[in-house]
This record gives structure tokens, C-alpha cells and sequence, in this order.
């Protein structure tokens, strides 16, 4: 299974996302927010999951991943609500990332604030998608020291500080 660039928000179970046995589930540059979920937001059942360049943000301290072994989970490039519940790599951050307005579910980031703007390489992972507004991704942000490379995390890539291509003259 793979899913890339998706926006995944005010889901109600258990888990918001179930990896089975033997099952591989790939999830690149996703934005996963304000679930509610009793037990966990990713469980993976004797699976493998790799997770990338992607946002995974609750306002609460739901675990962001379970596990049942023999599993295998990557994770790399993250901001996250929490990471204690994952093996977290040096590129993984637990920070807010600075919606434009959760509270009205528009889960873009802000070009201005958010630390997933900027935040890492396709060394990582390369896209096979634009984001969300079917804008490129990749875009080098001026206003912006580069994290760990030129690509945003989540289904959004920030153009808000772009004068040229800001409104989709691209």
C-alpha cells in the first residue's frame, strides 16, 4: 500500500491506520492531524511501514505508533505530537507545525512559522506527486534556512512566501 500526499483529519477509531501481517505500507509527505483515536494513531501488526517526510500532529498524547513484533518501522523526516512511542531519527522533530487555521481544517502549513517548511532532501524520499494545491515540491524558500533540505513536510508545500508562483502562476 502507498499513500502520498493525503490529508487525514478528524477521524474517530480505534487506530487511524492499521498495517496487517506481512502487509508493506509506504506513507510519504502525508499530513495526519487531529484524529481521535483510543488507542493509537499507526499500528503495525507484524508488517513493515515506512514513513516519510510527513506531519503526524494531535493536540493530545496519543501514541503516533504500536507495534507488534516481528515488525519493521522507518521513520525519518517527521514532525510529530510525539516520539517516544517510535524509534525517532535525528531528522524526526516534536514541534507544533503551524497550520493556517486547524480550527477551520485547513491543514496547510504557514510559510512564515511553520518548521516543516524547508525541512528535508529527497534523499530521503523523492516525490512521485505535487501537493495538495498541485503545486512542485521542492521549493526553496528564501525566508527560510533549509532544516536538512529544500523539501516541506506534510501534504503541503508552503509557496505563501513566494512572490512569483504564490498564485499558481507556475
Amino acid at each position: 500500500f502507498k499513500m502520498e500526499g493525503s490529508v487525514l483529519y478528524e477521524n474517530s477509531a480505534s487506530v487511524i491506520l492499521y498495517n496487517s501481517e506481512d502487509a508493506i505500507a509506504y506513507y510519504h509527505y502525508n499530513t495526519i492531524a487531529d484524529n481521535n483515536a483510543s488507542n493509537t494513531i499507526i499500528r503495525n501488526f507484524k508488517g513493515t511501514i515506512e514513513l516519510l517526510s510527513s506531519i503526524i500532529h494531535n493536540n493530545d498524547d496519543t501514541p503516533v505508533y504500536a507495534t507488534v513484533s516481528p515488525s519493521l518501522g522507518f521513520f525519518n523526516c517527521l514532525i510529530t505530537h510525539e516520539d517516544d512511542s517510535f524509534s525517532a531519527s535525528v531528522f524526526t522533530q516534536v514541534a507544533d507545525p503551524e497550520f493556517i487555521d486547524r480550527n477551520n481544517d485547513d491543514y496547510h502549513i504557514d510559510a512564515m512559522l511553520s518548521p516543516a517548511v524547508d525541512f528535508c532532501s529527497t534523499k530521503e524520499v523523492m516525490p512521485e506527486t505535487t501537493d495538495i494545491d498541485n503545486e512542485f515540491r521542492g521549493l526553496d524558500d528564501p525566508n527560510t534556512d533549509n532544516l536538512f533540505g529544500t523539501y516541506d513536510l506534510g501534504a503541503d508545500e508552503a509557496y505563501g512566501s513566494d512572490i512569483i508562483f504564490r498564485n499558481g502562476f507556475n
